[in-house]
Protein backbone atom coordinates (compact mmCIF):
# COMPACT_ATOMS: atom_id res chain seq x y z
CA UNK A 1 0.00 0.00 0.00
CA UNK A 2 3.13 2.45 0.93
CA UNK A 3 4.13 1.60 -2.51
CA UNK A 4 0.82 3.14 -4.33
CA UNK A 5 0.24 5.49 -1.92
CA UNK A 6 3.67 7.45 -1.97
CA UNK A 7 4.02 7.61 -6.06
CA UNK A 8 0.12 9.13 -5.83
CA UNK A 9 0.75 11.82 -3.53
CA UNK A 10 4.04 12.95 -5.54
CA UNK A 11 2.06 12.86 -8.37
CA UNK A 12 -0.78 14.98 -7.25
CA UNK A 13 1.61 17.72 -5.67
CA UNK A 14 3.07 18.02 -9.05
CA UNK A 15 -0.16 18.28 -11.18
CA UNK A 16 -1.44 21.05 -8.24
CA UNK A 17 1.78 23.04 -8.23
CA UNK A 18 1.47 22.80 -12.61
CA UNK A 19 -1.65 24.63 -12.34
CA UNK A 20 -1.39 26.92 -10.02
CA UNK A 21 1.81 28.50 -12.35
CA UNK A 22 0.03 28.15 -15.26
CA UNK A 23 -3.16 30.30 -13.31
CA UNK A 24 -0.65 33.17 -12.54
CA UNK A 25 1.30 33.41 -15.95
CA UNK A 26 -0.16 35.55 -18.51
CA UNK A 27 0.08 33.94 -22.01
CA UNK A 28 2.63 35.84 -24.26
CA UNK A 29 0.57 37.98 -26.62
CA UNK A 30 0.75 37.21 -30.19
CA UNK A 31 0.70 41.17 -30.98
CA UNK A 32 3.96 41.64 -28.81
CA UNK A 33 6.98 44.36 -30.66
CA UNK A 34 9.08 42.87 -32.97
CA UNK A 35 13.08 41.80 -31.66
CA UNK A 36 15.21 45.26 -33.67
CA UNK A 37 18.41 44.63 -33.80
CA UNK A 38 20.36 47.91 -35.89
CA UNK A 39 23.28 47.91 -37.25
CA UNK A 40 25.70 51.41 -37.42
CA UNK A 41 24.13 53.25 -39.94
CA UNK A 42 20.80 51.47 -39.87
CA UNK A 43 18.23 52.90 -40.49
CA UNK A 44 19.06 55.47 -43.47
CA UNK A 45 19.07 59.46 -42.26
CA UNK A 46 16.32 62.04 -43.28
CA UNK A 47 17.17 65.32 -43.80
CA UNK A 48 14.65 67.68 -41.94
CA UNK A 49 14.93 71.60 -41.28
CA UNK A 50 17.29 71.58 -38.29
CA UNK A 51 19.55 68.93 -39.33
CA UNK A 52 18.93 65.03 -39.46
CA UNK A 53 16.53 62.08 -38.36
CA UNK A 54 17.06 58.24 -37.75
CA UNK A 55 13.92 56.59 -36.68
CA UNK A 56 15.06 54.28 -34.57
CA UNK A 57 11.97 52.25 -33.50
CA UNK A 58 8.53 53.50 -34.79
CA UNK A 59 5.33 53.86 -32.85
CA UNK A 60 4.08 50.73 -35.49
CA UNK A 61 6.53 48.91 -34.44
CA UNK A 62 5.33 48.93 -30.69
CA UNK A 63 2.21 49.23 -31.30
CA UNK A 64 1.97 52.86 -30.35
CA UNK A 65 3.83 52.67 -27.22
CA UNK A 66 6.38 54.75 -27.89
CA UNK A 67 8.95 55.57 -30.57
CA UNK A 68 12.91 56.31 -30.29
CA UNK A 69 14.54 58.54 -32.61
CA UNK A 70 18.31 59.54 -33.46
CA UNK A 71 18.22 63.15 -33.53
CA UNK A 72 21.10 65.46 -35.38
CA UNK A 73 20.87 69.24 -34.91
CA UNK A 74 22.86 72.14 -36.41
CA UNK A 75 24.02 75.00 -34.32
CA UNK A 76 21.34 77.89 -33.82
CA UNK A 77 18.43 75.71 -34.81
CA UNK A 78 15.71 76.14 -31.70
CA UNK A 79 11.66 75.19 -31.29
CA UNK A 80 9.62 78.15 -30.43
CA UNK A 81 7.77 77.47 -26.93
CA UNK A 82 5.06 74.78 -27.60
CA UNK A 83 3.84 71.93 -26.06
CA UNK A 84 2.57 68.40 -26.34
CA UNK A 85 -0.55 67.61 -24.64
CA UNK A 86 -0.56 63.81 -25.31
CA UNK A 87 3.30 63.07 -25.61
CA UNK A 88 6.27 62.89 -22.75
CA UNK A 89 9.60 63.27 -24.42
CA UNK A 90 12.64 62.36 -23.49
CA UNK A 91 15.83 63.07 -24.12
CA UNK A 92 19.41 61.57 -24.02
CA UNK A 93 22.19 63.91 -24.92
CA UNK A 94 24.59 62.12 -27.04
CA UNK A 95 27.24 64.70 -28.31
CA UNK A 96 27.72 68.71 -28.12
CA UNK A 97 25.20 70.32 -25.80
CA UNK A 98 21.66 70.33 -25.73
CA UNK A 99 19.78 73.58 -24.70
CA UNK A 100 16.17 73.06 -23.48
CA UNK A 101 14.04 76.08 -22.11
CA UNK A 102 10.89 74.85 -19.77
CA UNK A 103 9.35 77.70 -17.83
CA UNK A 104 11.70 80.43 -16.55
CA UNK A 105 14.36 77.69 -16.31
CA UNK A 106 17.01 76.68 -19.16
CA UNK A 107 19.46 73.99 -18.70
CA UNK A 108 22.51 73.46 -20.90
CA UNK A 109 23.15 69.45 -21.11
CA UNK A 110 26.18 68.18 -22.04
CA UNK A 111 26.94 64.76 -23.63
CA UNK A 112 25.74 62.40 -20.84
CA UNK A 113 23.17 64.06 -19.41
CA UNK A 114 19.12 63.22 -20.10
CA UNK A 115 15.86 65.12 -19.71
CA UNK A 116 12.23 64.49 -19.61
CA UNK A 117 9.80 66.53 -20.78
CA UNK A 118 6.20 65.09 -18.91
CA UNK A 119 3.20 66.19 -21.53
CA UNK A 120 1.33 69.14 -21.16
CA UNK A 121 4.58 71.02 -20.37
CA UNK A 122 5.59 74.30 -21.92
CA UNK A 123 9.36 74.07 -23.65
CA UNK A 124 11.23 75.03 -26.08
CA UNK A 125 14.12 73.31 -26.66
CA UNK A 126 17.82 73.30 -29.80
CA UNK A 127 21.31 73.62 -30.03
CA UNK A 128 22.68 77.36 -28.88
CA UNK A 129 25.86 75.70 -29.59
CA UNK A 130 28.77 75.93 -32.33
CA UNK A 131 28.87 72.38 -32.78
CA UNK A 132 25.81 69.87 -33.68
CA UNK A 133 24.18 68.40 -31.38
CA UNK A 134 23.49 64.14 -31.59
CA UNK A 135 20.57 63.30 -29.36
CA UNK A 136 18.43 59.99 -28.39
CA UNK A 137 14.37 61.73 -28.68
CA UNK A 138 11.97 59.22 -27.22
CA UNK A 139 8.29 59.71 -27.25
CA UNK A 140 6.13 57.96 -25.35
CA UNK A 141 3.16 57.22 -26.75
CA UNK A 142 5.09 57.46 -30.41
CA UNK A 143 3.94 58.95 -32.96
CA UNK A 144 6.31 61.53 -34.08
CA UNK A 145 7.70 59.78 -36.81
Amino acid sequence: MKKIVFPLLVVIALFFSFERVSQTQKPQSDNKPPIIALKPGEPELVTYDAGTARFLVSSAETHGAWSLVELTEQPGYKTRLHRHNYTDEAYYVVEGVFTAKIADKTYELPAGSYIVIPRGTPHAQGNLGKVPVKVLLTMTPGGFE
